[in-house]
């Protein structure tokens, strides 16, 4: 990785954690469930290592 891309990764995790820092817990999870690592009822995703939902 270049030294350039290491500064642009860095930056944008500062970004990133002063974002979330403005948000409340409820937006946090919403967000985490709309951009796919969390289930509806909070649990992680398959492909974030969650178990996949049972079959009803």
């Amino acid at each position: 990785m270049l030294e350039s891309e290491r500064q642009d990764m860095l930056r944008q995790l500062e970004e990133a954690k002063l974002r979330s820092q403005k948000m409340s817990r409820d937006e946090i999870i919403e967000k985490l469930v709309r951009d796919g690592f969390l289930t509806a009822d909070g649990e992680l995703t398959p492909k974030y290592g969650g178990e996949a939902a049972s079959a009803a």
